[in-house]
């Protein structure tokens, strides 16, 4: 009945392939409207949707003639936007053709608001409008039965991306090589992973699949094929059948019950554990069973999965900009970030009004301030052509300002929109926190949802106390590293920003996702992981007794390039990596860095470099990965050419490294300082060297880097 009366209003809901709604059925993204009677249940109407956490987007709302002005069409809107705020999504969108005023209208009494327009396509004379209505963004710190290791209103713990990265299963690689009904969903999908609009993955599980379906005696082009795609490497094991144990009530509960798994079964199981263990975003599947389980899945796991055509529909470049769109990030143009020039305010004002600004907040977000207490204003420009991609200001820090207000806009068209929102935030959370804690509030209008998508990974909350969307999001930052000598002072800062305190003695390190509870104003215990609570409160380092860290050497060329803008803004990067706020570290494979572990970078004397510990960063990923496969993506945010990572390689796999939470050390530290902290023995340092927590506190007190 859906299919038949989609198709039957296909002027208005556009062309959806069949095979897109048992898709979305199965991973509930289609839901219907029903009519309930003695006779039993009538169709009214239906609602489909997918989308890439944490945004979701609506593809068809449709309601039978007989039913509507009676609500129904909201109340299918309504409902998936009250699941989706309970599952986390920051925001809804949806295409709606500018001359269908009643669809229109319907879209505004809805909450939603026109964030763009956009041309509809070469075969269509007609103008779409993007609607977009912000979802109430996770909460600081709401009620929850389980106080220790708390998400934030069931988000992952992962940071989302800047591009997202997804893992395809056998027979979605096997819809395109044979041409089968899904074949042109998936060349989208390679199109954009082509384009650098997704990164695209399969396992080794994958390859090993093929071989076994192919003829032994005989080469097979399509495994010949399938070798040359991006994979990520065998997950050992233990760790694999660990995952597996646990997939599999969950995948397949009545044949895991019964230990009845068939090989295929768990083929496909271990597609997704790869998926899980290297902390993609998400599995692209066919698979109805997989699709079924997409919600416990990311409720678990963190890992969305989607059906082919939901997932072309999403990554389609088309739907994401026009022809003259910027391309900074895709094609390399360079991004000019400096202090606003006054010559320039103008232009400024033009770009903010394009993306439909209210006039106060514009006034507002460009006030110079007055001396001594200027505000900083920040302009991001294409370098090629001059034109604004970005703009930013905040409140002059003082040591008796405990509140900064801030504003970031950015054009939503723009392909690495949310990278610079992070950029930028993380500049300003410097720069910010560097007297002292600080609580910044951040200024969003309705429908920019890149400032508010990289704000919330970043560590931006709305209040409690707010009820329904909020434009206007609450951080604080630290601003430095917390020891056990600035305990007890740190905890006392934090109580009088958020109500918020410390517990008295520190806990000793338990891994990455240590428990810190933190006792709220009711006294009760509120509970996260550690790398969650460094996030929520970045720029900031909790050096638990037994945190170990490791020192990095890295040579002064690529110290300039991963690190350029690290200290200071008004400076134009040389390589893309200076605006990612995760940037990756590649090496030899060999001795693990832990995840959560600190980073202290330390420039060494070759080449001219100054022989100092000048960063700190905490360690995301680390994983080993053949060098063949890193895509042109991932090498943007490091500093190596693909030749240099080849001879690295060591029987083709390379170290890779990623990192985050950089933050410049306010004091460099040189070489004799650190060879007194025994930081570095009497040799230079030529290869990464494990520091102990006590050198390590001594390290970051020494670097005047501590939480003031």
């Amino acid at each position: 009945m859906v299919r038949i009366q989609a198709d039957s209003e296909k002027d208005a809901l556009g062309f959806i392939p069949a095979s897109a709604y048992p898709q979305a059925a199965a991973s509930g993204k289609l839901l219907i409207a029903v009519l309930e009677s003695p006779a039993g249940q009538t169709y009214a109407g239906h609602i489909l949707f997918g989308g890439t956490y944490p945004h979701i987007r609506v593809f068809q709302v449709y309601v039978l003639h007989r039913y509507r002005r009676k609500r129904v069409a909201s109340l299918l809107v309504q409902s998936l936007i009250k699941g989706a705020e309970d599952t986390g999504y920051l925001s809804v969108s949806a295409k709606v053709a500018a001359d269908l005023a009643p669809a229109n209208a319907f879209w505004r009494h809805e909450g939603f608001v026109v964030l763009r327009s956009r041309p509809g396509g070469a075969s269509r004379a007609r103008t779409l409008n993007i609607c977009v209505r912000e979802l109430d963004t996770p909460r600081l710190f709401e009620s929850h039965p389980d106080n220790v290791n708390l998400r934030f209103a069931g988000a992952p713990s992962v940071a989302f991306p800047t591009v997202p990265s997804y893992v395809i299963d056998v027979n979605v690689f096997l819809d395109l090589v044979k041409s089968r009904a899904k074949a042109d969903e998936v060349r989208l999908l390679v199109s954009a992973s082509l384009m650098r609009a997704v990164e695209v993955f399969v396992s080794e599980e994958f390859i090993e699949e093929l071989r076994r379906a192919a003829k032994p005696s005989e080469p097979d082009p399509v495994v010949e094929l399938a070798s040359a795609l991006p994979r990520l490497p065998l997950v050992p094991g233990s760790i694999i059948q660990d995952l597996l144990t646990k997939l599999g009530p969950i995948v397949f509960p009545a044949r895991a019950k019964r230990n009845a798994l068939s090989p295929r079964d768990v083929s496909d199981l271990k597609h997704l554990a790869t998926a899980i263990h290297h902390g993609v975003n998400g599995f692209v599947t066919g698979e109805k069973a997989i699709l079924k389980r997409a919600p416990d899945l990311r409720q678990h796991f963190g890992i969305d999965v989607v059906g082919t055509v939901e997932f072309s529909a999403t990554s389609a470049l088309a739907d994401e900009g026009s022809t003259d769109d910027f391309r900074a990030g895709a094609s390399g143009d360079a991004l000019a970030i400096s202090d606003l020039l006054e010559e320039h305010r103008a232009g400024a004002r033009s770009f903010l009004e394009s993306l439909k600004v209210p006039d106060a907040m514009i006034v507002h977000a460009l006030s110079p301030g007055a001396q001594p207490l200027q505000r900083r204003r920040i302009e991001v420009r294409s370098a090629s052509s001059g034109d604004f991609v970005a703009y930013a200001s905040w409140d002059a820090a003082t040591r008796l300002q405990t509140r900064v207000e801030s504003f970031v806009f950015v054009d939503e068209n723009h392909p690495d929109a949310r990278a610079i929102a992070s950029h930028l935030l993380r500049e300003m959370a410097c720069e910010a926190s560097a007297l002292g804690a600080r609580v910044i509030v951040l200024k969003t209008p309705e429908g920019h949802i890149s400032p508010r998508t990289a704000s919330v990974e970043s560590g931006f909350r709305t209040l409690e106390s707010t009820s329904g969307a909020s434009h206007e999001l609450w951080k604080v930052a630290i601003g430095g590293a917390i020891t056990a000598s600035n305990w007890l002072n740190v905890s006392s800062k934090l109580k009088a920003l958020s109500g918020l305190e410390l517990p008295s003695t520190m806990p000793e390190f338990d891994g990455p996702e240590t428990p810190m509870v933190f006792i709220g104003p009711d006294g009760k215990g509120v509970g996260l992981g550690l790398m969650d609570a460094e996030r929520l409160f970045s720029p900031a380092v909790f050096l638990l007794p037994g945190r170990a860290g490791t020192l990095v050497p890295i040579r002064r060329q690529y110290a300039d390039h991963l690190f350029c803008g690290a200290s200071q803004l008004s400076l134009l990067p040389r390589k893309q990596a200076a605006l990612f706020t995760e940037r990756v570290y590649f090496r030899s494979p060999g001795r693990d860095f832990d995840i959560g572990s600190p980073l202290v970078f330390y420039e060494s004397l070759t080449q001219g470099g100054r022989g100092c510990a000048f960063a700190s960063a905490v360690v995301t990923t680390n994983r080993v990965v053949w060098a063949e496969t890193v895509s042109d993506r991932v090498l943007l945010k490091g500093v190596l050419e693909r030749e240099t990572l080849a001879k690295m390689s060591k029987e083709g796999l390379i170290s890779m490294l990623k990192f985050d939470h950089t933050v410049a050390l306010r004091k460099p530290v040189g070489l004799a300082r650190l060879r007194a902290l025994k930081a570095i023995d009497a040799a230079n340092l030529v290869g990464p060297k494990r520091l102990g927590s006590d050198t390590l506190a001594a390290l970051f007190s020494e670097a005047d880097a501590l939480a003031l």
